[in-house]
């Protein structure tokens, strides 16, 4: 029975890696690719094509092992303090299937809004129980209401930028972040930005797997 990493990277390379000559589901491209670091490649992973499709479970079973393996929390942790954040369209993807996992889930927008709820962190980290009473709610009944702890999640890493910013808009917050987690990490750059940060950083599969997948490593 195959893992759900051997799963995934199957998915991501018939699914999700675009790049010029690969066969199957990877779609022909001669031009470059400008990332959301601002870098030019001819690899472009789009996680999103492989959340949108079979590959999603995969992407759950690895999260989950991970936590749990990185010491951040199991299953059996989630508390309604703890949870997830996550920014744009592959972290509001993520976000769902992690909401539905038993993750409490944070979304964060990348600038704020001039219309609806304008804010940056749409939902509070402190508490899902709302943002005025997460305390009063640990008060009443004697207690001190214990520091969220966060995990910063992206389904794509190339530099870091992302992830720093999402934990820029979160100082904003009394939040604990105690690692960042990536689908794909494209190995250029996140790793080192995530050690300045001084934030525990872990990947499901790399960009090297995938193109070792598709038979171009």
């Amino acid at each position: 029975m195959a893992t759900w990493r051997e799963e995934l990277l199957d998915h991501l390379v018939h699914w999700g890696c675009i790049s010029p000559g690969s066969g199957g589901g990877v779609y022909k491209t001669h031009r470059d690719f400008t990332l959301s670091s601002g870098n030019q490649s001819k690899i472009y992973i789009d996680v999103k094509q492989a959340m949108c499709g079979f590959g999603m479970k995969d992407i759950l079973a690895g999260i989950d092992e991970v936590m749990e393996d990185a010491g951040w929390w199991g299953e059996e942790d989630l508390d309604r303090w703890d949870g997830v954040a996550a920014m744009g369209m592959g972290g509001a993807l993520l976000g769902g299937g992690l909401s539905a996992r038993g993750y409490a889930v944070t979304m964060l927008r990348e600038h704020p809004r001039d219309h609806g709820v304008v804010e940056q962190i749409v939902h509070s980290p402190e508490g899902h129980w709302g943002r005025n009473d997460y305390k009063a709610c640990f008060a009443d009944e004697g207690w001190e209401a214990p520091t969220p702890r966060i995990v910063l999640v992206d389904d794509v890493a190339t530099t870091g930028r992302t992830l720093k910013k999402m934990r820029r808009i979160l100082s904003t917050t009394q939040v604990d972040i105690v690692g960042a987690l990536v689908v794909v990490d494209r190995n250029e750059g996140a790793r080192e930005m995530m050690e300045s940060c001084r934030i525990p950083y872990r990947w499901l599969v790399t960009k090297d797997e995938i193109l070792k997948e598709a038979g171009r490593g």
